[in-house]
């Protein structure tokens, strides 16, 4: 690995785990010896952290975690790096369903006898440079976003919540390792391998949760 790539998965790895308790980062002399590299090394991975927006310089007082990144936990990957215009969504299938018990409990919306509640579905690939690196399969109630489309789900389902009205608050999230499905290695066009699963509920200001989402990712350092 590049000594900037490791400094940089480092410094990421040590922000989220409360390394920096003042949420100041050593200078870059401090960090240049700590590393054992040239500052022009650390330069550049703190020039990668700010592109990402994990940490901003103010003049005459020093590096800092921003709040944004402390509010917002990321997993570091390939894409965390990659402007939004570089990334391409391809819908595979958007479908309406019922929603199931466990999820009608997580929208906490009760269920019609003679109406069953519905959810979209769907199923989408995440490609970087024409490369297929992830696999979004999320459910949304049809009762909260009436008119999702394709166009909503091949850009950027953030923007089209916040469109409606509504401000989105936090995720929660959870991580964990499996092998792929058959099926997902067709999708992600790879052969069954371990890969990263992210769970998301993403909730809105009044502590409403509106999507349930599941990427697998295969491209992690």
């Amino acid at each position: 690995m590049k000594k900037t790539e490791f400094i940089l998965q480092d410094l990421v790895s040590k922000i989220y785990q409360g390394a920096f308790p003042t949420n100041k980062l050593p200078t870059e002399r401090s960090l240049a010896s700590y590393y054992q590299v040239s500052r022009y090394t650390v330069q550049n991975a703190l020039k990668e952290l700010n592109a990402m927006g994990v940490i901003q310089a103010k003049h005459g007082s020093g590096i800092y975690v921003t709040p944004d990144a402390l509010n917002n936990p990321l997993v570091f990957n390939a894409l965390t790096r990659m402007p939004y215009s570089e990334i391409q969504n391809q819908m595979i299938y958007l479908k309406q369903r019922p929603l199931t018990a466990n999820e009608l409990q997580n929208f906490d919306i009760r269920n019609d006898d003679s109406q069953p509640q519905l959810a979209w579905e769907f199923l989408r690939r995440r490609l970087s440079h024409y490369e297929v690196t992830e696999l979004e399969r999320t459910v949304m109630p049809v009762r909260l976003f009436p008119h999702l489309d394709q166009a909503a789900v091949e850009g950027s389902i953030q923007q089209f919540v916040q469109s409606t009205g509504h401000r989105i608050s936090h995720y929660i999230t959870t991580y964990q390792t499996r092998l792929l499905t058959r099926e997902e290695a067709q999708h992600l066009a790879t052969k069954r391998q371990p890969a990263m699963i992210i769970s998301n509920r993403c909730i809105w200001e009044n502590s409403q949760v509106y999507a349930l989402s599941e990427n697998v990712a295969i491209n992690y350092a």
